[in-house]
């Protein structure tokens, strides 16, 4: 028997502002303990209280973790499971649009790094407490500016035809690739695993910190 929305738990990546802010009320208005993670322990918080309020749920929580580092997104993973016994619903919306080349701290190119290394890498470690969470859904916030893109393998930064579009269409090609490789692998009775195109969203900037459209801020 499937759990009750009382019972569940639903982890939105980058849920600070824009679609992951939105998401994660929709999440607690249906009753599930939702937790919003961000960078910014401000901007978080305060995404915090808003869907509170909003949704007059008291099983709204937040954690940090900023995405451009591998290593915060395993301490990241580490905090969520010790906290959650159950993950039903995990939403990658971490998004970056960064209008100038940049490498991560463990030097990737950065766009690459936020958008799809570290879902990557948050959804696997996460993983086996989803399927054992079954029935569980992994949502990936991909996007159609993926078109038209191909990977180098070989060449994953690949500085020498940068351009802030090439860069975020590559990213939301990978997270295209990497949600049909995992549908493919689990069992949909137990994990469904699917990406989404959300439209064309205008969500808030941050040009102190040189990005734009990081809904992970």
């Amino acid at each position: 028997m499937s759990a009750s929305a009382a019972e569940r738990v639903a982890v939105v990546t980058g849920a600070s502002s824009g679609i992951g802010l939105h998401t994660a009320l929709g999440l607690a208005r249906s009753g599930m303990r939702t937790v919003m993670t961000g960078r910014d322990r401000a901007r978080t918080e305060a995404a915090r209280r808003f869907v509170t309020e909003q949704s007059r749920s008291d099983r709204v929580e937040i954690a940090f973790g900023d995405f451009s580092r591998l290593a915060e997104v395993r301490r990241l993973a580490d905090d969520l499971l010790s906290r959650c016994q159950r993950l039903d619903v995990l939403v990658n919306n971490i998004g970056l649009l960064s209008p100038k080349y940049r490498l991560s701290g463990d030097g990737f190119e950065l766009t690459f790094a936020v958008n799809h290394l570290a879902p990557f890498l948050l959804t696997n470690l996460l993983l086996e407490r989803i399927r054992a969470s079954a029935p569980a859904r992994i949502v990936t916030v991909a996007s159609e500016a993926h078109r038209g893109n191909r990977i180098d393998i070989g060449n994953l930064s690949r500085a020498h035809d940068w351009t802030m579009m090439r860069a975020y269409g590559r990213s939301k090609l990978c997270n295209i690739l990497f949600t049909r490789e995992l549908a493919r692998r689990l069992d949909p009775g137990e994990v469904v695993a699917i990406c989404l195109h959300p439209g064309v969203v205008a969500t808030r900037s941050d040009s102190a910190a040189g990005l734009s459209n990081w809904d992970g801020a």
